[in-house]
């Protein structure tokens, strides 16, 4: 992957420090390792941010030991402002926590949440210098208003020029004047920072309407109850061609049975 190509290895070189890898499996040894090696950034994705706060043991790390680290990075997915907030509070890490987005086609990033500046929490930040971003309706290739979900397209140096002997791949993912179709849908707000969404094969059809799974995950992960949840669509079979919506949830422990269907008054 080449986040971890890059975290793992180019700034091994560029910064001589020790990187950590740890399983990601065993959320005791993750805990451990923080402690005993007093980090001072730690790196990773949504799901295991969540699982690592979720670890009884994490109540236990050392305010001297959270204070200690410098910064958070997220990235591959995105990550519930509810759930941002929360760890936040857990870990002391209010104002280091940064989100961060990119993929293999674009060595690395596109855009990054400032390190120095305002950060808005369920954003990817900024693009970065040098980085063009822009949306595009789906199935127009129109560009979209502000505050409007369109595919995010990326144009810069760090962009590829297409795949390696893949010219219709090449042709479907880069136009002509090098814009990079990433897949993702995504929203910019009046300040320039964007969210995203939802991938592009990820949207649900709702007899005509597009629904954005993230949009339904952000409401539903403000449940108490939630630990971790994810939305699906299911093919209707009242209306052809439409969907309908499923929440694939892992309930918190201790919580009942018989509170299992609270949850679901809220779809």
């Amino acid at each position: 992957h080449i986040a971890g190509f890059f975290v793992a290895m180019y700034l091994t070189y560029i910064s001589s420090t020790q990187i950590l890898i740890a399983n990601p499996r065993d959320t005791d040894h993750i805990i451990h390792e923080m402690i005993d090696k007093k980090i001072t950034v730690y790196s990773s994705v949504p799901t295991l941010f969540l699982l690592v706060a979720r670890n009884p043991k994490s109540k236990e790390i050392p305010s001297e030991i959270l204070d200690n680290i410098t910064l958070y990075i997220s990235g591959a997915a995105p990550f519930p402002a509810e759930a941002v907030r929360d760890f936040e509070k857990q870990f002391h890490s209010e104002n280091k926590f940064v989100e961060v987005y990119g993929m293999t086609e674009t060595a690395v990033l596109v855009s990054a949440s400032p390190a120095i500046g305002k950060k808005k929490i369920g954003t990817v930040g900024l693009p970065l210098p040098d980085t063009e971003m822009k949306l595009v309706d789906v199935e127009t290739g129109e560009d979209v208003e502000i505050g409007k979900p369109g595919e995010v397209c990326v144009k810069g140096p760090q962009v590829a020029r297409g795949y390696h002997k893949k010219p219709e791949e090449t042709k479907k993912a880069f136009d002509k004047d090098g814009w990079l179709r990433t897949g993702d849908v995504g929203i910019f707000d009046e300040e320039g920072y964007l969210r995203i969404v939802d991938r592009t094969k990820d949207m649900l059809s709702i007899s005509g309407f597009k629904v954005y799974s993230v949009h339904v995950e952000d409401i539903m992960i403000k449940h108490p109850n939630i630990e971790m949840m994810a939305i699906i669509g299911l093919p209707d079979k009242d209306r052809p061609g439409s969907e309908i919506v499923k929440a694939v949830i892992q309930l918190k422990e201790g919580i009942e049975a018989t509170n299992r269907n609270k949850v679901g008054t809220l779809l």
